[in-house]
């Protein structure tokens, strides 16, 4: 771990056959690192191995390698791509956050595990996005859930097309993609993960009150007023939906809603009551619970 941490001389790296781990943070804020090659006997790079290498342009993967870990390659700004082996069975969802330039994933197609699709890396039947890419971005159809950080910190995101198979949008996967202004949310959407979109010019753009994305209330933006009617056609009700609304007394829920998410309203709230639609299959109100 922290081997040569820090070291700004570094500018190329070729590690040696028989290493088999690269350790936590062994070449991280190396600044001035820009190629390195790793051999076919390393089977597991480690977190923050190559974290702020802002130099870095060019990494080879041995054919070995199985586990990419949380943040190996975060804020690697030269990354624009990147070949990932057959043998890699594990991508942490964050191992790529900040790369604002990356453009192009290339999964070898003999991968049991995922799959490249527009670039991106998708699970080998299509259906999760785990890592994204930066530009004008098209979901391929038939993806149903987007994990978790797939796109966070992508400055160089600038629009999406996500399309009517996706109900899933995880926790962090698009916060704080600064350029990110155009995204249509899909009807299908019954789910959408804690700060998605915070600091993105699109949610910025929204208008006060209840965001809602989809099928999804995603969360209540600005002041919130002490009575809350959920409108009908609303499915979840997301994680810290809520959170910045402590005066709110009374909630109103509709038949609709068959999924409240925990943390929805923050701890030194004033809620006095419930009123949930006698309709709903999947929760009731009862002395104001």
């Amino acid at each position: 771990e922290d081997a040569l941490c820090g070291n700004n001389g570094l500018t190329s790296v070729t590690i040696p056959e028989g290493v088999t781990h690269i350790g936590k943070s062994a070449f991280s804020r190396c600044s001035g690192l820009t190629d390195v090659k790793i051999p076919n006997s390393v089977v597991s790079i480690g977190e923050y191995s190559f974290d702020k290498c802002k130099s870095l342009t060019n990494v080879v993967l041995g054919g070995s390698v199985a586990t990419i870990g949380s943040c190996a390659f975060r804020s690697c700004d030269g990354l624009a791509s990147m070949v990932i082996p057959k043998n890699v069975k594990q991508i942490d969802h964050s191992a790529f956050i900040f790369c604002s330039r990356m453009k192009k994933f290339i999964v070898d197609e003999d991968n049991e595990k995922y799959r490249s699709v527009n670039g991106m890396i998708l699970s080998k039947d299509g259906c999760k996005l785990h890592v994204g890419v930066n530009g004008d971005v098209k979901i391929p159809d038939g993806v149903t859930s987007i994990c978790p950080m797939a796109f966070c910190h992508y400055n160089g995101l600038r629009s999406v097309m996500i399309p009517n198979s996706v109900t899933n949008i995880g926790d962090y996967s698009f916060s704080s993609c600064c350029a990110l202004r155009s995204l249509i949310i899909p009807s299908g959407v019954t789910s959408v993960g804690v700060k998605a979109f915070e600091g993105t010019p699109f949610y910025d753009n929204l208008p006060n009150g209840m965001v809602i994305l989809g099928g999804a209330l995603y969360k209540y933006k600005g002041k919130c007023p002490s009575f809350v009617e959920i409108p009908s056609g609303v499915v979840s009700i997301g994680r810290e939906a809520f959170r910045d609304c402590r005066n709110i007394a009374t909630v109103s829920i509709p038949s609709s809603v068959t999924s409240v998410e925990e943390l929805v309203f923050p701890d030194d709230n004033e809620l006095t009551s419930f009123s949930v639609d006698p309709a709903n299959p999947s929760y009731a109100s009862m002395n104001g619970l």
